[in-house]
């Protein structure tokens, strides 16, 4: 039923809403972040917002025959025509749904009057019906935007509202109600490190041994793997950390969203049912499953637009989100750490903490670097992999990243390993000579001279004087103590 006599109903706007709706997609998205279904005055209009976030999440451009069954027996071909010529300029629709919103919100206005006026005639208490009285009209205001420090506000009154900094959930990097992103290349193993970081979270350890965890519930939102993959990966690293999957049952909640489509906008279908606090970390992974369709991810306003949704969302939940994203092309030794992800300049600027995974020259090793917003810098930390789980190798030499050096020194620095590890070989059978490994599949004495230095500046190589065949020289051996599990 029509309901245009409700107070400060405005139809004219919300036919003008819903009709630029089937006009774009991206139109839709930015009706869909001022309005939601019950901002509608005239409920058989209203409906049409949750047929067009399927519609939409199914499908880029508007079609009325693919559109009609979004709606069921909900249907009615004379409102739909209606609404379909309702629209003076579709690329006004945000700014008809700030019609919507407004003429909402004078409604709830009235109405929280209205049940003032009817308590005080009954006899209500004065001060619970004044307290009541707050609580709506705190509502309305921060759903208006009066509570949100939009207006100005002295430094005296901002220190005083906000005394101390959000909440940690992970000392050293990452606060409630922060987004930050976690960034490597393809197939490193990062999601493997999201793992080990969420079970330290949950059991409220040191991740990596570095960054104490505050424990907290978490929730995984996976949109690359399947189900059962998923289910293994996190048993098996839960194992590998001493967890059993019973001990954390009520502590990690996962959302297997591959093939769900669903983009960052359309995400709020997942998160609206949960209730603020409920989650210290919400984890996406990864990012790039959740672009909207025709997103540009060099647009810098597009990523812009992108992580405003993510702050909301953080904001609304009272968590803190991680993005599991990747790298740019390339090498990335040469790049600061804002300047790994990959996309437009703006996500360095967006997000509160970037943590960027890259290779070390080190096999199987990588350099954990971290861009910090509200902590002190973080420094660079050496992990190497040992599945399921990475951790910290003291030994290696956090500025030690792959490509720093140039081909021709990449190149010597391979062959000097391969050198060394013939000349080791050989001493394994016993003290010998620099003369004796360069006749016995050594390198040629030259190099041998030099690597043998090298050696023994490692500490892997000793050497004393002695006698072989009958003459005075100077004899290598190696360090056993110092190359035991080499």
């Amino acid at each position: 039923m029509i309901v245009s006599n409700l107070p400060a109903a405005n139809i004219p706007a919300e036919e003008a809403t819903i009709g630029s709706g089937f006009f774009d997609r991206g139109i839709w998205l930015a009706i869909r972040q001022v309005v939601d279904e019950e901002h509608f005055a005239d409920p058989t209009i209203g409906r049409y917002v949750t047929a067009l976030d399927t519609f939409y999440a199914e499908h880029e451009h508007f079609d009325p025959l693919l559109f009609r069954p979004h709606l069921g027996d909900d249907f009615d071909p004379l409102l739909f025509a209606r609404l379909m010529q309702a629209v003076p300029g579709p690329t006004n629709g945000a700014h008809y749904a700030t019609q919507v919103k407004d003429a909402w919100r004078k409604r709830r206005a009235a109405s929280v009057a209205s049940g003032i006026a009817i308590q005080a005639a009954n006899g209500v208490d004065t001060q619970t019906m004044l307290r009541g009285a707050l609580r709506d009209f705190g509502a309305l205001a921060e759903d208006s935007g009066l509570s949100r420090g939009l207006a100005p506000v002295n430094v005296v009154n901002l220190a005083t509202a906000h005394p101390h900094l959000n909440p940690i959930v992970v000392d050293g990097w990452l606060r409630l109600e922060e987004v930050a992103n976690l960034i490597a290349a393809s197939k490193v193993g990062k999601s493997w490190l999201v793992y080990g970081l969420l079970l330290s979270i949950v059991m409220g350890v040191r991740w990596l041994d570095v960054f104490l965890c505050a424990p907290s519930r978490v929730l995984l939102l996976d949109a690359e793997l399947h189900p059962s993959v998923l289910a293994h990966r996190i048993r098996t690293v839960a194992e590998a950390m001493g967890v059993t999957l019973e001990d954390i049952r009520d502590w990690f909640d996962i959302v297997s969203l591959r093939g769900r489509q669903l983009d960052i906008f359309s995400l709020g279908q997942v998160l609206d049912g949960i209730k603020h606090g409920t989650y210290g970390v919400i984890v996406v992974d990864a990012l790039y499953r959740f672009y909207p369709p025709g997103y540009n991810e060099n647009d810098n306003a597009a990523a812009c637009a992108l992580y405003n949704q993510l702050d909301a969302y953080a904001k609304r939940l009272g968590c803190a989100i991680i993005c599991v994203h990747h790298s740019s092309k390339g090498l990335q030794s040469g790049k600061a750490v804002v300047d790994v992800g990959s996309g437009a300049s703006s996500q360095a600027r967006a997000v509160d903490s970037h943590l960027v995974l890259r290779a070390h020259e080190e096999p199987n090793c990588a350099v954990l670097e971290g861009a910090v917003r509200s902590f002190p810098p973080i420094e660079p930390l050496a992990l190497r992999w040992s599945f399921p789980l990475w951790s910290i190798d003291q030994c290696l030499d956090p500025a030690e990243l792959k490509g720093l050096k140039g081909k021709n020194e990449e190149r010597q620095a391979s062959r000097d390993a391969d050198g060394k590890s013939a000349i080791l070989g050989l001493l394994s059978t016993g003290p010998r000579t620099k003369t004796w490994i360069s006749k016995n599949g050594g390198p040629s004495p030259g190099r041998t001279e030099r690597l043998l230095s090298m050696l023994i500046a490692e500490g892997l190589v000793t050497s004393f004087e002695g006698e072989a065949s009958g003459n005075d020289c100077t004899l290598y051996q190696i360090n056993e103590r110092k190359t035991e599990g080499v």
